[in-house]
């Protein structure tokens, strides 16, 4: 338990750091542009589904 204490910032370090990596190439892996402008696209979307009811 002393080592883990010990150690504690370089395992937070690394740990967020792997996070970091593995989230910049899940969000920039090809084939996913196409689904992130169609996110990006909706609050411009005309079709309103609460002011047609």
């Amino acid at each position: 338990m002393s080592w883990i204490a010990d150690n504690a910032n370089i395992i937070g370090l690394l740990f967020f750091f792997t996070f970091f990596c593995v989230m910049a190439i899940w969000i920039f892996r090809p084939g996913s542009k196409k689904h992130y402008q169609d996110q990006a696209h909706i609050p411009l979307n005309e079709t309103d589904e609460s002011a047609q009811q």
